[in-house]
């Protein structure tokens, strides 16, 4: 299962791993802490979140401070990773994790195409998971449903 932290646990891994940019005072971590039980409300397993979910609400109260462009001057390229966290997921844990968060098209046929699309093993990093999801929901093209829309 993919790693789960605290808010708290989270910024102490920003700032051991040196991330920039680092902005952590107690008005961002209400943020992320707020941004994330918002987004992970169905969830489980509360008050300790997938670092996957803690980056984006990081990114996103970034993305919101007045000063971003003062960190997008300073190198910041909108997006924020820790390393050696959220290793790998089961096809279960994944859609548990984010089928609420991102609306996922949960069936029996996409599971079918995604483990066709993926290589063989029992758990795969999220975007290589995001990567055969969207794979496996695509509408082919020349599909019918994309005549119906209008576009070939």
């Amino acid at each position: 299962m993919a790693d789960r932290l605290t808010v708290q646990e989270f910024f102490e891994a920003l700032r051991a791993q040196k991330i920039s940019p680092l902005v952590d005072t107690p008005a961002v971590r209400a943020s992320v802490d707020a941004c994330v039980r918002t987004r992970c409300a169905s969830y489980p397993i509360q008050e300790r979140w997938p670092v996957l979910d803690l980056e984006s609400a990081y990114q996103q109260t970034l993305n919101e401070l007045p000063d971003v462009q003062d960190l997008v001057r300073d190198g910041y390229t909108g997006t924020v990773n820790l390393r050696g966290y959220d290793g790998t997921y089961t096809m279960d844990e994944w859609f548990g994790d984010f089928g609420g968060q991102w609306v996922l098209n949960d069936t029996p046929h996409v599971r079918a195409t995604m483990l066709e699309l993926l290589p063989a093993a029992s758990t795969w990093p999220s975007p290589r998971l995001w990567e055969a999801y969207k794979n496996a929901t695509r509408t082919p093209r020349g599909s019918w449903l994309r005549r119906l829309i209008g576009r070939q």
